[in-house]
């Protein structure tokens, strides 16, 4: 079932050609893709993917929090994904 991961966009310097803009939010939780630019998503996709499934990224100070950037370096864009609570846990 895997764990609850969240997306928020943090920083958005210059212009994003799919208008992402900081402090947009993001559910990675499910089995769909949220609506945020293609090349984004899947830059993004092995960080989400590990982190959801509870696998350990090495070089995160936190391994519940990571900062993935967008792939357009002209008009970077960072989200912060954090894992939280496993699904199907009563808390």
């Amino acid at each position: 079932m895997g764990y609850e991961i969240k997306g928020k966009i943090i920083s958005q310097t210059g212009h994003c050609g799919s208008g992402h803009r900081e402090g947009e939010e993001f559910d990675f939780s499910g089995n769909r893709c949220p609506a945020m630019c293609g090349s984004f998503f899947h830059a993004i996709f092995p960080t989400v993917r590990a982190m959801r499934f509870g696998g350990d990224i090495d070089w995160l100070r936190d391994k519940n929090v990571a900062r993935p950037v967008c792939p357009d370096k002209e008009n970077p864009v960072v989200i912060e994904l954090r894992r939280g609570k496993k699904l199907g846990q009563v808390t």
